[in-house]
This record gives C-alpha cells, structure tokens and sequence, in this order.
C-alpha cells in the first residue's frame, strides 16, 4: 500500500467537548506493520508491536521527534508464543507492558527482562489501561472485557459500540472516555466514545476510508493511531 493521507471530520457533541483536530507523522523507522502502540509519559517512551516483524520495539525521547520525521528504535524484543501481535497497553501501577498474541495474553518490563503469559481462551485484538483493570477488545465481537491487574481474572464486560474485526480501544484519562474505532476488512469505522463507568455510546465523527490500520493510544491530549502503509510504518499524531 502506498502512503495514506487521512481527513477526520470531527463533530461537535453535547456530551463531550474536546476533540482531536491537528495531525501530524512519525514514521518509525524498521517497521513494516504496526498492529499497536502505547506512549509513556514519564519516561517518554514509545512501545509498538509489529506482527510483520514479530517484535516489540521501543523508541526513546519521542516526544522530541519533529512532525513528519523518521525515528529510529533503541530496542526490540522477540516474543515467545505464537500468533500475530496485536494490540498493547501500560500499567503505571505495576510498570508492566501488556500485549496480545493471538489468544493469549503476555506482559514484560519495559526493559523486556522480565515476561509472563497466560491464555486468555478468546481472540483479542486490543487492549488499554484504567484504575488497575485491563480493557480488552474481542475480535469480531461486540464484548469489551474487564480484567482485575491484580489477578488477570475477568471481573465485568461492556459491550463495544460494533463488532468488527480488529478493533482498537484507548482511555482518555481528562474525559474518562474510551476512544473505541474498528479497522475492519480494510474500511475504516466510525470514532466511538465509551463512557467508561455507564458504558454507552457516542459517535464522535466519521473516518476516511484510507487503510489506517488498526491500534490506538491515547495520552495527555494526544491520539496515536498505528498506520499500515509502505515500509516505514508509523503513527498519526492528532491533538
């Protein structure tokens, strides 16, 4: 696929006021397709999981790369276990790393010394962090499931506001929202907003039927969409 050029058409709601508007690229230099992505603010690092390469990789001081710049990783990890890497998320409680892998779930340090895994006994593609509890997105359902960190045990379910396969989901910590999309069979779906206490729906506006990909992050008024595109992948940048 060649390069993608995206126009988000972005909708007042009642309910919400702040809306992503700019956008900018980073490129990521070695990638060849971004299934997700997860930005810590602390240490300013950037983690993806690219399934074409099977790695994680990490890139230091992001918030210093110039729009549309190229970046390059400072480590990478190989995972144990088998099927395509997808989404992943960050747990400031327990500074740990959570990525899916097929059906299973796995976590590391963000030094990749450390690492578990157990099954999750369904099919994910996405996951985020909120209040010690993981969200993950099943793929091609309509569940959101709720694990407690403490014990990785599901402790709820909400529904999602489709299903669709490879959905993305990230929490916006200012709003207490999830960002919920859903990358499809190769069209991309409308933003969702989830209220993360009640679980009901809004929709934010419609997203051009460019092949973005699947893989959402959220920080500090920032969204992070992974790309799928020609080598190097990268993200969207939206504030």
């Amino acid at each position: 696929m060649g390069r993608i050029f995206l126009m988000f058409f972005l909708f007042c709601s009642s309910v919400y006021a702040q809306q992503p508007a700019q956008s900018h690229y980073i490129w990521m230099s070695g990638t060849l397709h971004l299934h997700g992505a997860v930005y810590i603010e602390d240490t300013d690092e950037m983690f993806i999981t690219d399934t074409e390469l099977d790695q994680l990789q990490r890139y230091d001081n992001f918030s210093s790369a110039s729009p549309n710049s190229s970046i390059s990783y400072a480590a990478t990890m190989t995972p144990s276990g088998s099927g395509s890497l997808q989404g992943i998320a960050y747990d400031p409680e327990n500074d740990l790393l959570y990525y899916i892998r097929g059906s299973d779930l796995y976590w590391t340090n963000r030094s990749f010394s450390s690492h578990g895994s157990q099954s999750l006994g369904y099919n994910a593609s996405d996951l985020t962090y909120r209040d010690e509890h993981l969200y993950i997105v099943t793929d091609n359902s309509s569940t959101i499931r709720v694990l407690d960190t403490a014990t990785l045990t599901q402790q709820s379910t909400m529904s999602a506001p489709i299903s669709s396969s490879w959905p993305s989901i990230a929490y916006d910590e200012h709003q207490d929202v999830f960002w919920f999309s859903a990358w499809g069979t190769g069209t991309a779906s409308s933003w969702y907003s989830i209220d993360a206490t009640t679980g009901s729906t809004t929709t934010y506006s419609s997203i051009g039927s460019s092949h973005w990909g699947h893989g959402i992050d959220y920080n500090d008024g920032y969204v992070y969409l992974s790309l799928e595109t020609s080598t190097p992948d990268g993200l969207l940048v939206i504030s």
